[in-house]
């Protein structure tokens, strides 16, 4: 059995031998493939362990570091341009954590906490691979998050099953693992209230306030001073919003919204009724069976109208157990039927209902529901534009960037075709935002900003490409278009803009007798203009 744990300092061990590379670079690919959910391309790995070479000496050095890997590690698997670890025989500590966070058993939380026993690579560095140091930190930050949700999860079971020492363990080790980290505060505050130790519950918000002001120059949410209220006046069971949806800030947005749609101002009773409202919409939710509840919060993550059948995938249960949740959870006022042809769809019954069901979701439990979705939307034979960029919208709330951004780009292909430019627009900054900042997505972007009149952001957009790539043809050519586009749309400032920035982008691509020649023509183009003007 060969065992990569990667939490604390990394060890790689055969039958509880430790294995040792003479390369830092071997573990470090290792830890890259093991922790990846695809195959990863051999040039991705060049780019992100040997940024100084060029491609072939990167690949070269790659070749050698995957002979003196698959040495000690035959499990690491070639095929083509794309390099994986094998499943069978293989135990990666942070793998089996994922796997584990994703369950409902609160006995699988405790065996994902127990594997969690240190930083992800603690101690671990490769300074002349900066791309890699930060894929470390953010798969680092990414796993750190992951566990103070689940002992968060770990210390609300303790609490329910009656075991007031266990509980406080978690909520302590929660503050220990994240200590910026306000729920995990608050969760130690009141079960520190809870078991009547008060002057530990003031000392641990205490030490919030200080963490906050120290590093971050705010202040505790309201919720937060309004739980110590309580507990300061002998109520430390009176109900308080958690720090993730602080009491008063649902209320407000709520109330902003009804307010609005009145055409006046929100008062406190706008907010407290939003609040009483809310505070029933969770109670129903209390009420109904797990079934139930998971069928609604598939519908929230959904966010619109839905079919039995998705809302069945999504949220994981038989036909009959979706048919009869959907029924009871009608009858709870929680779902309603949403309007659409064909099988009736169904909706979450207000607003509420789905801020309510989210925000009571764990961070995993979201992501699979999400992955469930994009996966099943995804296999619809033509997905138009819309239905892609929702496909992307839910890719990335999985914290699948790389799906995502795939999406988020198709949807914009076909945004543009259909003359949507706008949209395109923002389906292009979804996908850079999810990571995909290549050539061609800022020259789309560039391409879709002209349509839209936003010389200025377009020439952003091909300034970026041209630092990626210099004189692709790609650039230059979205570039000359842009021209020819608004010069076609009579756009005079736009013009004289667009053909300064080609200009420059063909000196920058060393093409400078082109550039002058390009210049040369324009110059008297606008004499011609002039001498027009002036005739007339």
């Amino acid at each position: 059995m060969l065992e990569l744990r990667w939490f604390g300092s990394a060890r790689v061990a055969r039958d509880q031998t430790q294995m040792r590379f003479d390369t830092r670079k071997a573990t470090a690919l290792l830890a890259y493939v093991s922790v990846a959910e695809a195959p990863v391309r051999r040039d991705a790995l060049c780019e992100l362990l040997w940024p100084a070479l060029d491609r072939a000496h990167a690949r070269a050095a790659l070749r050698r570091t995957l002979s003196v890997a698959a040495a000690g590690v035959p499990e690491l698997a070639v095929e083509g341009d794309g390099i994986a670890l094998a499943d069978r025989g293989v135990r990666c500590d942070v793998r089996e954590f994922r796997v584990l966070l994703a369950s409902d058993d609160a006995a699988d939380w405790r065996r994902a906490a127990d594997l969690a026993t240190g930083e992800f690579l603690g101690g671990f560095a490769l300074r002349d691979a900066p791309a890699f140091e930060q894929w470390q930190a953010g798969v680092g930050a990414t796993l750190r998050d992951d566990l103070s949700l689940v002992l968060g999860m770990l210390a609300t079971d303790a609490v329910r099953s009656g075991r007031p020492a266990d509980a406080l363990g978690y909520a302590r080790r929660r503050v220990e693992v994240d200590p910026l980290a306000e729920p995990a505060y608050v969760d130690l505050i009141r079960i520190l209230a809870a078991q009547g130790d008060r002057s530990g519950a003031f000392a641990a918000y205490r030490a919030l306030t200080e963490v906050l002001d120290t590093e971050l120059g705010i202040t505790p949410l309201a919720g937060t001073t309004a739980l110590l209220d309580a507990i300061r006046v002998g109520e430390p069971g009176a109900r308080a919003r958690a720090a993730a949806a602080p009491e008063g800030a649902l209320g407000a947005a709520a109330a902003s919204e009804s307010s609005a749609s009145r055409g006046s101002r929100g008062s406190r009773a706008d907010e407290d009724a939003v609040d009483a409202a809310l505070a029933a919409v969770e109670n129903r939710l209390a009420a109904v069976d797990d079934t139930t509840r998971q069928v609604v919060e598939a519908l929230a993550v959904l966010d619109r109208a839905a079919d039995s059948e998705l809302v069945r995938v999504v949220a994981g249960r038989t036909a009959d157990e979706t048919d009869a949740a959907l029924a009871a959870a009608e009858r709870a006022g929680l779902v309603a039927p949403g309007s659409g042809g064909g099988e009736t769809p169904y909706r979450v019954s207000h607003r509420l209902v789905g801020v309510a069901s989210r925000a009571a979701l764990p961070l995993t439990r979201e992501r699979l529901l999400n992955a469930r979705a994009a996966e099943t939307l995804a296999r619809l034979a033509e997905p138009g534009a819309a239905t892609a960029e929702r496909i992307g919208q839910h890719f990335a709330a999985s914290g699948r960037d790389a799906d995502a951004a795939v999406w988020f780009v198709s949807a914009a292909e076909a945004y543009g075709r259909a003359g949507d430019h706008a949209a395109a627009v923002e389906a292009l900054r979804s996908a850079q935002t999810t990571g995909r900042n290549t050539v061609a997505v800022h020259v789309a972007l560039a391409t879709a900003l002209v349509r839209t009149g936003r010389v200025t952001e377009a020439m952003t957009a091909l300034g970026r490409a041209a630092d990626l790539a210099g004189d692709d043809p790609a650039v230059l050519g979205a570039a000359r278009d842009a021209v020819t586009f608004a010069e076609v749309s009579g756009d005079r400032e736009a013009v004289i803009a667009l053909r300064s920035h080609y200009a420059d982008l063909l000196h920058s691509a060393g093409r400078d007798a082109e550039a002058r020649e390009q210049q040369q023509r324009w110059a008297a183009e606008f004499a011609a203009l002039e001498g027009d003007l002036r005739g007339a």
